[in-house]
């Protein structure tokens, strides 16, 4: 089996590389482009492999294993029951699943009986059919998802946008948790990538009105990751997209004058969708509602601080509604710019420690660059950096203030990391383009 399994790395690792280096050299001709292809799908290689080391040699074991081998088990199953092959696709999760065979089955696993992991684990089973059960060449294979959709994400940037693609490619390639979360066989992948695609097809769409079957399947994939795993990121990100939506609609309209009169339309109909929406999801996903986000919280605060060395604490909260809206800020703070250099207790933890400062010194040098009052006017401008960090800010408010744990926090954040900085970089090009005009009109 041994043998086996590094036959089929060959051919999982070295077909698709040579693929990229193929598409790399004769298919793309600009060089940044040329560049984060290939550095992009190593990264997310190198990510799949950093977390199965240290799934297996350091941790010894995990929920990323803990899919693997759930993924394992049902193929086993299905191996006896192969009629059963769409019931175990096709269902949400087992817990109602009464067929005989399955009833009789010697192994009871935890993971089929909640919809995120149970999701987790047809993954698993799905490619562990090609991999032959190889946990190294199963998270691989999740790598490749990711890098599709992080491409797509960056393709989708540079094509509506005339920022650098510099920018754009550091921005969502070289995110250090990023990298390690969102590459191999976690959750995190699957909705990261999900995320990416749903603003693809999203946004595309319906606000530069690309009515192609591709964006048609990209939101329906982004949906149905988000909705079967964490439902919560539909309710966080769609208000905003519609917004961005919205905002690309109005300020298409060539006539400064007929803008100024539809404006008050518009913010009209702005809040009105962005009330419906919230109130549809809340109704939709009642696990998202102020008492259970209360409860869940709770849950999560007291079982990630009993985790030794990367805890953190917002002080004492008693869970009133004026007390949770006063920690809004702290619980943003805590996600995008802890924990602090002195607070890591350990080598991961120093890693996400330098990305925190990162964080930290790139907002306060862009608020210094542009002045805070010029910022603000840039910011407010664009619908790109308003859509951006308006998702990033509160996803952050939300994973900052349930995780209380340093090293989960790493891992809950990534998808509001790169939209962060785009909001940031799409400020600084709003900013420029002002300034420009200014300059030029002045001249």
């Amino acid at each position: 089996m041994i043998v086996l399994h590094i036959l089929l790395g060959i051919l999982y690792i070295g077909i698709p590389l040579f693929f990229v280096m193929y598409y790399r050299t004769y298919r793309i001709s600009n060089q940044d482009d040329k560049y984060f292809f290939s550095i992009g799908f190593l990264l997310k290689i190198l990510g799949a492999t950093a977390a199965v080391l240290i799934y297996v040699f350091y941790y010894g074991g995990g929920d990323t294993n803990e899919y693997g081998q759930s993924g394992k088990l049902l193929l086993e199953y299905l191996s006896y029951n192969p009629d059963q092959l769409l019931n175990i696709l096709l269902l949400p999760d087992l817990k109602e699943y009464n067929e005989i065979s399955f009833l009789n089955y010697n192994v009871r696993f935890d993971y089929w009986y909640s919809k995120p992991t149970y999701t987790l684990s047809k993954i698993a089973l799905i490619l562990n059919a090609f991999t032959l059960n190889s946990f190294y060449l199963t998270s691989v294979l999740c790598s490749y998802f990711s890098f599709f959709c992080s491409w797509k994400f960056y393709r989708f940037f540079h094509d509506h946008s005339p920022i650098n693609r510099k920018s754009i490619g550091y921005a969502i390639f070289f995110m250090p948790s990023v990298v390690f979360w969102g590459s191999g066989l976690f959750k995190d992948t699957f909705t990261l990538g999900g995320l990416y695609l749903l603003i693809v097809g999203f946004v595309n769409f319906f606000g530069y009105n690309k009515f192609k079957l591709s964006n048609i399947l990209y939101m329906i994939v982004g949906v149905y990751f988000l909705y079967s795993i964490r439902s919560f990121f539909l309710m966080a990100s769609l208000p905003f997209l519609l917004l961005w939506v919205i905002s690309l609609k109005y300020n298409s309209i060539p006539s400064l004058t007929f803008r100024i009169l539809l404006m008050p339309i518009f913010i009209l109909m702005t809040g009105i969708s962005l009330f419906l929406i919230q109130r549809t999801l809340l109704q939709t996903f009642q696990e998202l509602s102020f008492e259970k986000l209360v409860d869940t919280s709770k849950g999560f605060q007291s079982w990630h601080t009993t985790l030794k060395g990367s805890a953190y604490s917002l002080g004492e909260i008693d869970y009133t509604t004026k007390a949770l809206l006063g920690k809004i800020p702290a619980s943003i703070v805590v996600t995008f710019y802890r924990p602090f250099i002195w607070e890591a207790g350990k080598p991961i933890i120093f890693l996400s420690a330098l990305q925190s400062l990162f964080f930290l010194c790139i907002t306060i040098y862009m608020i210094f660059k542009m002045r805070f009052i010029y910022f603000l006017s840039a910011f407010f401008s664009s619908p790109q950096a308003i859509a951006l960090m308006g998702f990033s800010l509160f996803y952050g408010m939300v994973v900052g203030f349930t995780s209380y744990n340093f090293g989960a926090l790493d891992r809950y954040k990534i998808p509001c990391l790169s939209t962060y900085i785009l909001a940031l970089i799409f400020t600084l090009e709003k900013y420029k383009m002002n300034h420009s005009n200014k300059y030029s009109t002045n001249g």
